[in-house]
């Protein structure tokens, strides 16, 4: 991976949110959901199969995710990475998607 800087994005981006104040009800690598909420940068994640604003984990303010997730023609991965009594670190990661050969 090439290095990353604040004007250029290059995939496949990694990215590192730290929650406070949250319980060990995660399992190690489970997929969480990631919003957009409209006309903003801000980013909120849900715990996976829940619904209407229930089991939001936290939320952060990126304009290099917003971009990606606007532009919506990549794999965009987040997962529980890590979980202690009073943190979760959620991990993001962006690809590009394959394309099949026709």
């Amino acid at each position: 991976m090439g290095l990353f800087s604040r004007n250029k994005k290059t995939l496949p981006l990694k990215k590192t949110f730290i929650f406070h104040n949250q319980t060990s009800k995660f399992d190690m690598f489970e997929d969480v959901k990631l919003w957009l909420r409209p006309n903003t940068n801000q980013i909120n994640f849900f715990e996976k199969g829940t619904y209407g604003g229930q089991g939001l984990i936290g939320n952060v303010n990126d304009k290099i995710i917003t971009f990606y997730v606007k532009k919506g023609d990549f794999n965009i991965q987040s997962k529980v990475i890590s979980i202690n009594n009073t943190t979760i670190t959620i991990g993001v990661l962006i690809t590009n998607k394959t394309r099949k050969n026709q």
